[in-house]
């Protein structure tokens, strides 16, 4: 896949995000939409790393060739020297951990409907106001990464979306 490929479906992933979070989550408000939320952010910063992993490499083609979307991350991090690319490297990683942990369902079908995962630190619950924050956060990077690789989002309507 080239760069549009990969921002094209990162576009429709964060069309099906942000309809979690302006439609599913205010009227279903299950933990299922939470966790379906993780993973679309999940998808979208993949999509988006990859966009960035090939522009990196169109720039200097001595970068490593790297399959691994978590050592992709890394490259661009280091390429770039970005603290923001490197702060969302950290948001990415986090995201992953709390895909892949066990949690427990809190007030499911409630107003308070969350996620709770057990860490060695502490718990940590995700729940509508973190799923808000993690939007605004996805949409902020989403804004900034095509800003960095100066893309013109190829007749994509963005005035839809809340990007």
């Amino acid at each position: 896949m080239d760069i549009n490929e990969k921002i094209y479906q990162a576009v429709q992933e964060f069309k099906g995000l942000d309809h979690l979070i302006h439609f599913s989550l205010k009227y279903t408000r299950t933990t299922s939409v939470l966790k379906t939320v993780l993973e679309k952010i999940r998808n979208i910063e993949e999509y988006l790393i990859s966009a960035l992993y090939i522009y990196s490499k169109e720039k200097d083609s001595t970068l490593k060739d790297e399959n691994v979307i978590v050592l992709r991350s890394r490259i661009v991090c280091d390429y770039f020297k970005d603290d923001i690319l490197t702060s969302n490297h950290e948001f990415y990683l986090k995201v992953k951990k709390l895909i892949r942990c066990e949690s427990k369902c809190s007030g499911d079908f409630r107003k308070h409907v969350g996620l709770t995962f057990n860490f060695e630190e502490g718990d940590y619950v995700f729940d509508l106001k973190e799923a808000m924050e993690y939007y605004k956060k996805t949409r902020k990077i989403f804004r900034y990464i095509l800003d960095k690789m100066e893309v013109k989002p190829f007749q994509i309507d963005f005035e839809d979306l809340t990007i």
